[in-house]
């Protein structure tokens, strides 16, 4: 599901949603048709307003159908797009951690289109860490909270 609105309406939106796997502000929405597209979207991308060299920066690629040879050639373009911006603008990048990074970078392509993302709440939503304890669960929070809202829906309707 995608929201439109201002950033400081859409913040507190991820404290509060127990629907959401994830809440990003989308940077980009282009045509992309191969990895390269990928990698120039990325290029073109104004990543400065978001972070700095100081921070490090992680990037996940979700294809929904987008027909990439190689997933994982694919995250990498995406990845090299976003550090070619900063050396083309800066003459350096930030460094790429994959646990723990201060910004997170997500971005999903279709067939046709690639939307790419800064995490605004960071790890998945259903991760919280509200519990101490942790338990196998038959399905994420995040679903068990949907199904639940539907069924009541579902019930107030008849």
């Amino acid at each position: 599901m995608q929201l439109q609105g201002r950033l400081a309406t859409g913040l507190p939106n991820h404290l509060f949603t127990r629907l959401a796997g994830r809440v990003g502000l989308r940077l980009a929405h282009e045509p992309c048709r191969s990895e390269d597209d990928l990698y120039n979207i990325a290029l073109r991308t104004d990543w400065f307003n978001w972070f700095g060299l100081q921070h490090t920066f992680r990037v996940d690629l979700t294809l929904l159908g987008a027909p990439y040879q190689n997933p994982r050639f694919a995250q990498l373009r995406l990845k090299d797009g976003v550090c070619d911006a900063f050396i083309k603008q800066l003459g350096t990048r930030p460094d790429v951690q994959i646990e723990s990074p201060d910004v997170r970078i997500f971005a999903a392509a279709t067939p046709d289109m690639a939307s790419l993302y800064i995490d605004l709440a960071g790890e998945n939503l259903f991760k919280r860490g509200w519990r101490l304890e942790k338990g196998a669960a038959p399905i994420k929070e995040n679903l068990a909270a949907g199904i639940w809202q539907t069924a009541l829906k579902n019930q107030s309707d008849t």
